[in-house]
């Protein structure tokens, strides 16, 4: 989504957003901290998104967009004894500015590096060395929540603040948006974009995942958590906390 001319003068909204799936314990990294970069974010002058995307991958269809997939066999975790598989998102069509997402463990904290060699690109036409320093869209998690023996999508997360999650027997309907601001208003909507996501390695006895996750736009400044908790249904709480401009 784009903004408003009169929109991008205004200045950032930095929202801290936990998505937790569970009760953590001590943690190398916390929501406070990503309140304190929002905080950080919210004392600076807005700069819009800037798209680092090749023409090929900015310029293609849906159809093309979906051709690019994950491979399973690389999911993130899966040499980690834990039942979670961390998989991402590509960056392409209107998916056009690349995410920071970091792990998180009980001692550190390390941003997890790019790399094409995660993807397979089916047909599409592109040049590999114009694809090797982009970034992640987004990124979704798997967990054998139906079947001991099948991996289920439970959470995805991709485009502006957008996300869904899944219980037990479900499937995907419309996407949630962890923050709406004015809308329906003359003056237009606003799009908080997902920024930077920090996501803790879940231990091996953990059925649940917690991710915590800063967006910014041209407005305010509120700090967001959410929380989700797996099972055979969703239940969810949203609140929302002011953050000093």
């Amino acid at each position: 989504m784009k903004h408003k001319p009169q929109m991008m003068k205004m200045r950032w909204l930095s929202a801290a957003v936990m998505l937790s799936l569970c009760t953590s314990s001590a943690w190398a990294f916390s929501i406070d901290d990503v309140a304190k970069e929002a905080k950080t974010l919210a004392g600076k002058g807005y700069e819009a998104p800037k798209s680092n995307l090749p023409s090929a991958f900015r310029d293609m269809k849906y159809a093309d967009y979906q051709q690019i997939q994950f491979n399973h066999d690389k999911a993130y975790w899966n040499n980690q004894k834990t039942p979670f598989k961390l998989e991402f998102y590509h960056q392409g069509m209107y998916f056009d500015t690349p995410v920071t997402i970091n792990e998180v463990t009980a001692t550190s904290v390390r941003k997890i590096k790019y790399s094409p060699d995660y993807f397979n690109f089916g047909n599409v036409q592109h040049d590999k060395d114009t694809v090797k320093d982009l970034g992640f869209a987004g990124f979704k998690v798997l967990y054998p929540i139906n079947s001991k023996d099948k991996n289920d999508e439970i959470v995805s997360m991709l485009g502006a603040s957008y996300f869904r999650v899944l219980g037990q027997g479900q499937v995907y309907g419309l996407s949630a948006r962890g923050l709406a601001i004015d809308t329906a208003l003359p003056s237009g909507e606003e799009f908080p974009r997902f920024r930077e996501f920090w996501i803790e390695r879940p231990k091996a006895s953990d059925k649940t995942s917690d991710y915590l996750c800063a967006a910014g736009l041209p407005a305010g400044n509120r700090r967001l958590s959410l929380c989700h908790h797996a099972g055979t249904r969703h239940r969810g709480r949203c609140p929302v906390q002011s953050l000093p401009a």
